[in-house]
C-alpha cells in the first residue's frame, strides 16, 4: 500500500470528480428527500421566534445548543422556504467532502472511501440536522491544527461545541488532549475548549422535566456488554435491513444475527483503536470521544443510528492527526472504511425512491386543491413541524387541543388511540377542515357525527408517522 501523499503536489483531478460526484448524489438526495420532524422543528422554532432572545427561551426543552437554531433564524429573515435550510446544509457537507479530498493526509483510495462512507454521505448529509456542520467544523479544525492554525482550530471546536452534544464531547476530549501542551499556546486552546464544551452543555441541558431524559437505571450492568456490542455494530456495520419495508435506521446484522452483530461490532472499534497511529494523543482523543458518545444511547431510550456515528467521525480525526505507517494498519484502515460505502449507497437508492416525508408533497397536493383555505389538523402530535413548516402557517393538533408550528416536547399525549381520534375530531374548532395523518383507517372509524371522505395518499415514506393519508372533515 503507498505511503500516504501530503496535501500539497497531488494531482486534483481525482479529487475533483470524486467531489463533483459526491455534490451530484448530495444534491439528488436533498431535492428527493423530504424533510421531517427532526429537521423542520429547528425551522418552525426559527421561524416563529420574534428574536433571538426569544428563539433562546423556545430552545430551553431541545436538548440541543443554540448556534443551529441561531444560523436557520438568519435563513428565515431571507425566505420563508425551509429548502433554505437544506441548501445550507448542503454546502456543510460538501465543505466536510472537500476537506477529506483535498486536505486529508491520506492516500487516495482512503479520502474517496471516507466521502462514500454512510454517515459521510447520507447520515450527516443529507438530513439536514445539526450533526451536519458540527462534522464540517470538527475536519475544519482539525485541518487548521495540521495546518499551523491554531487559532482557527481552537475557534472550529468552540463552534462544533455549540452545535451538537456528540460536539460538545468532542470539543472536551480535544480539550484534554492539548492539556499536556508544552507551550502557553497549547494549554489556552485547551482552557477555552473546555470552557466552550462546558458552556454548551449548560446551555443544552433542559429546563422542565421531559419524557426522554437520561437515567442511570437504564443501565444494566448484566446487559451492558452487550448494549455495547450492539451499538458498536451500528457505527462500523451500519447495513440497512433490506426486507424492511422502511430500511432507514435499520440494521440487518442486528435484526437477523444480534450476537455476531455485537461481536462484530467490538472487533471493528478494537481494530479502529489499534489502527490508530502512534501518537498518544489522537488515540486520547478517539478514545475519549467514543466513550462520552456511548453515554448518551446508554442512558437515554433512543435507539437510532445517528446518534452514535459520530464516533466514526473521531476515528476519521485521528487518522488525520496521526496517519498509521505500518502497512498491515493501514490495510484495516481500508477494511472499516469500505464497510462504511454498501449502506451509503443502498440508503441513497432508497432515497431516490422514497421520500422518509410525504409532508412537501402533501401540502403541494393541498394547495392545488379547492380546499387550500380551510384550516389544517394533523396528527399525530409530531407531524406538526413538517405539515407547518411546509404550509407557512400553524396547525391544530386533537392529540394536544392546541395549535402550533412546532413540538413542544412536555406536551401529552402526541398520538391518540386509533378509536379515541374521530371522537376527538369532534371536539375540533372548525366545521369544515383538512386532515393530515398517518391513518390509513380512519374513514372506516369515522364518528357518526362527522362526515369523514378522503383526498389523498401522497404515497410511501421511510418514516410511518411522515406517510400521510389527507382526509375531508365536516362536522354537521
Amino acid at each position: 500500500m503507498p505511503e500516504a501523499v501530503p496535501p500539497r503536489g497531488r494531482n486534483p483531478i481525482g479529487p475533483w470528480s470524486a467531489w463533483c460526484l459526491y455534490t451530484v448524489v448530495l444534491i439528488t438526495g436533498v431535492a428527493r428527500g423530504g424533510m421531517w420532524l427532526d429537521e423542520l422543528q429547528v425551522w418552525c422554532l426559527a421561524r416563529d421566534s420574534g428574536s433571538l432572545p426569544h428563539l433562546f427561551h423556545l430552545l430551553r426543552n431541545e436538548g440541543h445548543p443554540p448556534l443551529w437554531p441561531v444560523l436557520v433564524k438568519g435563513l428565515t429573515l431571507i425566505t420563508d422556504r425551509p429548502a433554505a435550510m437544506a441548501v445550507l446544509h448542503s454546502l456543510f457537507a460538501c465543505g466536510t467532502a472537500w476537506l477529506l479530498l483535498f486536505r486529508a493526509p491520506w492516500p487516495f483510495a482512503w479520502r474517496v472511501l471516507a466521502v462514500a462512507g454512510y454517515f459521510v454521505l447520507f447520515e450527516y448529509a443529507v438530513i439536514a440536522r445539526n450533526y451536519g456542520p458540527a462534522m464540517f467544523l470538527l475536519f475544519a479544525g482539525i485541518a487548521a491544527r495540521t495546518a499551523g492554525r491554531p487559532a482557527w482550530a481552537t475557534a472550529c471546536v468552540m463552534g462544533m461545541a455549540f452545535l451538537h452534544y456528540w460536539g460538545i464531547v468532542a470539543a472536551g476530549a480535544y480539550a484534554v488532549m492539548l492539556l499536556p501542551g508544552r507551550n502557553t499556546a497549547e494549554r489556552t486552546a485547551a482552557i477555552l475548549c473546555a470552557a466552550g464544551a462546558i458552556t454548551a452543555l449548560w446551555w443544552a441541558l433542559p429546563t422542565e422535566a421531559l419524557p426522554y431524559q437520561p437515567a442511570l437505571d437504564r443501565i444494566v450492568p448484566a446487559e451492558l456488554p452487550s448494549a455495547l456490542g450492539r451499538l458498536l455494530g451500528q457505527v462500523f456495520l451500519p447495513f440497512p435491513d433490506p426486507s424492511n419495508p422502511r430500511p432507514w435506521n435499520t440494521s440487518w446484522l442486528l435484526d437477523h444475527a444480534p450476537l455476531l452483530h455485537g461481536w462484530l461490532g467490538a472487533a471493528c472499534f478494537a481494530t479502529a483503536l489499534w489502527s490508530v497511529g502512534n501518537r498518544r494523543s489522537a488515540l486520547l482523543f478517539f478514545l475519549l470521544t467514543t466513550l462520552g458518545i456511548l453515554v448518551f444511547p446508554l442512558l437515554a431510550p433512543f435507539r437510532s443510528i445517528r446518534y452514535v456515528g459520530p464516533i466514526l467521525l473521531a476515528f476519521l480525526a485521528a487518522l488525520w492527526m496521526d496517519p498509521p505507517r505500518a502497512r498491515v494498519k493501514r490495510a484495516a484502515v481500508v477494511v472499516l472504511l469500505a464497510l462504511q460505502v454498501p449502506a451509503a449507497l443502498f440508503m441513497t437508492v432508497v432515497g431516490w425512491h422514497t421520500p422518509r416525508s410525504q409532508a412537501s408533497t402533501s401540502v403541494k397536493l393541498l394547495r392545488n386543491s379547492p380546499y387550500a383555505e380551510l384550516p389544517v389538523v394533523v396528527h399525530p402530535y409530531q407531524l406538526s413541524p413538517a405539515v407547518s413548516a411546509y404550509l407557512g402557517r400553524p396547525v391544530y393538533c386533537p392529540a394536544t387541543d392546541t395549535m402550533g408550528s412546532y413540538c413542544r416536547w412536555t406536551h401529552h399525549p402526541f398520538r391518540l388511540e386509533a378509536d379515541s381520534l374521530p371522537i376527538a375530531l369532534q371536539r375540533m374548532p372548525y366545521r369544515t377542515a383538512i386532515l393530515i395523518c398517518d391513518d390509513a383507517t380512519l374513514e372506516l372509524r369515522a364518528h357518526s357525527g362527522s362526515d369523514i371522505s378522503s383526498v389523498a395518499h401522497p404515497g410511501p415514506a421511510l418514516i410511518t408517522s411522515e406517510e400521510h393519508h389527507i382526509y375531508l372533515i365536516r362536522k354537521p
